[in-house]
C-alpha cells in the first residue's frame, strides 16, 4: 500500500509541475523589487482566501497588509491521499484554506462516540480559524486529505506582526475577533456544535457582520476612512498581539 501510495503521488505531482510552475522555479522573479514580489504572491494566494470575508475587506482596504500578509504570513502544502492534517486533541498552530483538491474531516458530537463527517472544499470552506485569535486552541476532530491536494496554511505569529504594523487595520481585526470568540464560545455551548470547520457557504453572512458596519454597507465609499475615522485612530497604542495573547484558555476546556 504505500509503494502504491508513493508511486501515485509522484505521478500526481509530476503532472501537476508539468502544469504549473512555482515562483521559485522562475529564476527572473527574483529580480522583482519586494513590492512587486509581494503582489504577486498575492495574486496567487488571494483567490483561495477571498471565501473568507474578513481577507476580502482586508484586501479592499488595506492591499498592502494583504500584499505583506500574502507573502510573509501564507504557505502552501502538498498532501498525498490519505494524509493527515491534524488530529483531536492536537494544538493548532495555522489556519488552513483549500487551494486544491479536498479535505475531510471528522469529528464526535457526544459522549457516545457519534461521529459527523463533512469536507473542506475549495472557493468555500477554511479549518482552524481561531489558530489566529488564540494560542489555546486545540482540534476538535480529525483532517486527511480525501483526494491529493493542496493546502495554504496561515501563520498566526506572523499575521500578528503584520496586523501591527498599520494599527487602524488592527483595529478592525481586533473588532471582528472579539465577535468570532463570542459566537465560538456560543457554539460551544450547544452540544456537538463546535468544530473546526467554517463551512463558508452556510455562515458568510453571519462571518461578515463581525466586520465593522461601515465597512459592510458601502465599501466603495468608504476606503478614505480606515485613515479618517476617530475612533479607528483612538487606538494608537493598540497591540494586537497582546490581545491575542489573552484569548489564552481553551473554550474546550
Amino acid at each position: 500500500n504505500l509503494a502504491a501510495r508513493i508511486q501515485r503521488f509522484v505521478e500526481y505531482t509530476y503532472s501537476r509541475q508539468q502544469k504549473t510552475m512555482s515562483i521559485n522555479q522562475v529564476k527572473v522573479l527574483s529580480l522583482l523589487s519586494k513590492q512587486l514580489m509581494e503582489e504577486l504572491q498575492c495574486a496567487i494566494n488571494l483567490p483561495h482566501m477571498k471565501v473568507h470575508p474578513l481577507f476580502m475587506f482586508l484586501n479592499e482596504f488595506s492591499f498592502i497588509t494583504m500584499n505583506r500578509c500574502a507573502k510573509e504570513s501564507i504557505s502552501h502544502m502538498e498532501m498525498a491521499q490519505g494524509d493527515t492534517l491534524f488530529l483531536p486533541e492536537q494544538h493548532a498552530n495555522c489556519m488552513y484554506f483549500v487551494s486544491f483538491g479536498r479535505i475531510e474531516y471528522i469529528r464526535m458530537v457526544d459522549h457516545h462516540g457519534t461521529e459527523v463527517k463533512e469536507f473542506v472544499d475549495k472557493g468555500e470552506d477554511w479549518l482552524a480559524e481561531p489558530a489566529l485569535w488564540t494560542e489555546a486552541w486545540y482540534h476538535v476532530g480529525e483532517a486527511k486529505a480525501y483526494t491529493d491536494c493542496e493546502v495554504l496554511m496561515v501563520n498566526p505569529k506572523a499575521f500578528e506582526e503584520i496586523l501591527n504594523v498599520v494599527r487602524p487595520v488592527a483595529s478592525i481585526v481586533a473588532t471582528y475577533c472579539r465577535s468570532f470568540m463570542a459566537w465560538l464560545q456560543n457554539l460551544e455551548s450547544e452540544e456537538g456544535m463546535l468544530t473546526d470547520v467554517i463551512q463558508g457557504d452556510q455562515v458568510s453572512d453571519t462571518i461578515q457582520s463581525f466586520l465593522p458596519m461601515w465597512m459592510v454597507e458601502k465599501p466603495e465609499d468608504n476606503v478614505g476612512k480606515m485613515e479618517s475615522n476617530g475612533e479607528l485612530l483612538m487606538v494608537s497604542r493598540w497591540s494586537f498581539g497582546a490581545f491575542r495573547r489573552t484569548v489564552r484558555k481553551s473554550l474546550r476546556y
